[in-house]
């Protein structure tokens, strides 16, 4: 394995300049995380004149958003975001110091001139814990190196999931779980596998027409929330929230390609549409014809698309939203 070149918050302009693209960084010190609400609030106050909470000076800041910890545990589960939301704040914190940034996805031509001017680095994370830790099951049980039935796609599912080297049936992959994503077949998961999974678990129990397990089920079994694919349960995780929205943002500015950028962008752009308010066990998904959700999708799909370079053309991403809502 390449030797990692150890760097300490906060770094000078020396050691941002020994990096070069490929190299595997360890960083230690003082961490700051910030998502878009973050850089959106720091921008105010820099253009009011107002002091920052921070100096971002020789400063590194990584784009993520923690989830709740689990009692006796600092922190939980904690990701990269993608880094284009955050690049209409980035170039004034640059200005400012601000030496290094932690995300994923491709950076504005405005972010990386600024970054070139002022001696900064964009360090590209390529998943979050989860990525390492998440268990695909087969009709035979955990995918896994130890086996020698698998095809060749499970065999690189084997190669990126599981690092805990399990083995065994569905019931040992559920065990002290935290999600499950079923998309097989009716009854594969019984009220017993989901006591053993960690409190207030989530379940998206999509197989359709009858679902891996029924909501109630799951719920007197302790999962907190339960989606499922029919309309006649709460949290219905439906396809026709994404595909409309998705194509229309794509065909609207002549999309080469359907990239991570722009499906990020359609998840985003579906999750925002749930107030803090309103989420609720019941209620942390848009109803299927909630026609505010194809505008959306399909707006924030061409932003993302005219930022990742993917679009032969620009528009008017939130005309395109007002039009369609409209219809």
């Amino acid at each position: 394995m390449e030797k990692s070149i150890r760097i300490e918050t906060p770094v000078t302009d020396e050691e941002i300049r020994k990096l070069k693209a490929g190299d595997n960084v360890l960083i230690t010190g003082v961490i700051y995380t910030a998502r878009d609400a973050a850089h959106k609030r720091l921008i105010e106050l820099i253009d009011r004149g107002e002091k920052l909470p921070i100096d971002p000076k020789g400063q590194i800041i990584y784009y993520v958003g923690p989830a709740p910890a689990k009692p006796g545990y600092a922190v939980g589960p904690a990701g990269p975001t993608t880094s284009y939301r955050m690049d209409p704040y980035t170039p004034p914190l640059l200005e400012l110091g601000l030496k290094g940034m932690i995300g994923k996805g491709l950076r504005s031509k405005e972010v990386i001139s600024a970054m070139k001017e002022h001696g900064a680095v964009y360090f590209a994370a390529v998943g979050g814990a989860a990525a390492l830790i998440f268990v695909v099951c087969d009709s035979k049980g955990i995918v896994s190196r130890d086996r020698t039935d698998l095809n060749e796609s499970k065999q690189e599912l084997a190669d990126i999931s599981n690092k805990q080297g399990l083995s065994g049936d569905i019931s040992c992959a559920l065990k002290d779980g935290d999600i499950f994503i079923g998309v097989s077949g009716p009854g594969t998961v019984t009220k017993d596998m989901i006591k053993t999974m960690a409190k207030d678990a989530i379940i998206f129990a999509l197989a359709n027409p009858v679902p891996e397990i029924y909501p109630d089920e799951a719920k007197q079994a302790g999962a907190k929330v339960v989606g499922t694919g029919r309309s006649d349960f709460p949290n219905q995780i439906n396809n026709v929230l994404a595909f409309p929205g998705i194509f229309r943002g794509a065909l609207e500015v002549r999309a080469s390609d359907i990239n991570e950028e722009m499906k990020l962008a359609a998840s985003y752009a579906i999750a925002s549409l749930i107030t803090p308010e309103e989420l609720s066990p019941e209620y942390c998904i848009p109803g299927a014809f909630d026609k505010r959700v194809a505008a959306h999708v399909a707006c924030e799909v061409a932003k993302a698309a005219m930022k990742s370079q993917v679009a032969k053309i620009k528009i008017d991403a939130e005309e395109l939203k007002k039009s369609m809502m409209k219809q």
